[in-house]
């Protein structure tokens, strides 16, 4: 967590406000891209996982 502020700060004066600006855009993009492409696989494995193996075999 201190790394991660450091390294804001640090991006902050080296690119200043725009170049921050355009920065949390391209990770607010890629990361919306990322929540949305893996399509629920990450509650769904915990859903099949959880269910029995005789269950399993139907599907």
């Amino acid at each position: 967590m201190l790394l991660g502020f450091i390294i804001s700060v640090l991006v902050a004066r080296a690119l200043g406000p725009e170049g921050k600006g355009q920065v949390a855009y391209f990770m607010l993009f890629f990361g919306m891209i990322a929540r949305f492409g893996n399509f629920g696989i990450n509650d769904s494995l915990g859903y099949y996982i959880k269910k029995p193996i005789m269950i399993m075999k139907r599907l």
